[in-house]
């Protein structure tokens, strides 16, 4: 069974079910697809959770108590604003291709919601390709150069054609499941005992919630 995986660094929810995908799938004969899918990029405005109590209030009380029930550490990062997240991507893409996109995905996602790293920052950036293993100048030199922007941009072409509008999104076949949900959710829906579901998500003007 393959699964695109519709997402962005910058979306909690996605934090959120990168863990919960992968538990829901252990003993599975499932492989994950990453889909890079950003939420803003210049000259679309960044969102600022820091200078939002809202924001921060739902954080203590939705994300936070769904990371504690996964087992995972969360915080919500003290950067101000969230960062971009296109050279993030490019260094996925980066990753990916050297075999590596799920490992660095994962120490994108923990540098972010654990450690409050700005991610958007090429010294983060390199420390965590050197963390997973992989050519730290070589990986610098492709950001830089952006000679991937045209394969990064080909995945917005993806979620159009699956009118992803939301993350974390994903596709099992033609089956649409947007929205963040437990592991025994997404358990049911990988073993087709439950054919939909439509859980908490963020939308492209950085709202997050139900």
């Amino acid at each position: 069974m393959k699964i695109k995986v519709f997402f962005d660094y910058v979306c909690p929810f996605c934090y959120l079910e990168f863990y919960a995908l992968r538990k829901a799938a252990e003993g599975m004969d499932v492989e994950i697809e990453l889909y890079p899918k950003e939420l803003r990029r210049p000259p679309k405005p960044k969102v600022d959770p820091m200078h939002d109590e809202f924001r921060r209030k739902r954080f203590e009380t939705v994300l936070k108590p769904a990371a504690e029930r996964l087992g995972v550490p969360m915080e919500l990062p003290w950067i101000s604003p969230h960062p971009y997240t296109t050279d993030t991507f490019l260094g996925f893409l980066f990753a990916e291709h050297e075999g590596k996109g799920m490992e660095y995905t994962k120490a994108v996602f923990d540098a972010f919601y654990q450690d409050q790293l700005d991610i958007g920052e090429m010294p983060v950036l390199i420390r965590i390709a050197e963390q997973v293993g992989l050519d730290a100048k070589a990986f610098e030199e492709e950001i830089r150069s952006q000679k991937r922007m045209e394969e990064l941009d080909s995945y917005q072409k993806w979620a159009k054609a699956y009118e992803v509008e939301s993350l974390p999104t994903m596709v099992i076949g033609e089956e649409k499941v947007v929205g963040y949900h437990e592991p025994d959710t997404y358990r049911k829906i990988l073993e087709e005992k439950m054919t939909s579901a439509e859980g908490m998500h963020c939308d492209a003007d950085g709202n997050c919630g139900f």
